[in-house]
């Protein structure tokens, strides 16, 4: 086991890894270590989440915008 570090944020990430793993292994009853898939198709499902994540920030992005000019 790695040891712990002091940096709060990364032993957060650590945890949410861990835990993402976990969820997907008991939902798909498959790890990342799986070789069913080829290159493009890893680059495909990154590239989507990438899609997601930009998605999510847009969104928190304006929802940001919009409470800051309410309160102007």
């Amino acid at each position: 086991m790695i040891q712990g570090t002091k940096d709060t944020i990364i032993e957060e990430i650590r945890k949410d890894l861990l835990d993402r793993s976990t969820r997907g292994l008991g939902k798909y009853g498959v790890t990342l270590d799986r070789s069913d898939l080829d290159l493009e198709a890893w680059l495909q499902h990154g590239y989507e989440e990438a899609l997601d994540m930009a998605a999510y920030l847009k969104r928190a992005i304006r929802e940001q915008r919009e409470k800051k000019e309410a309160g102007k």
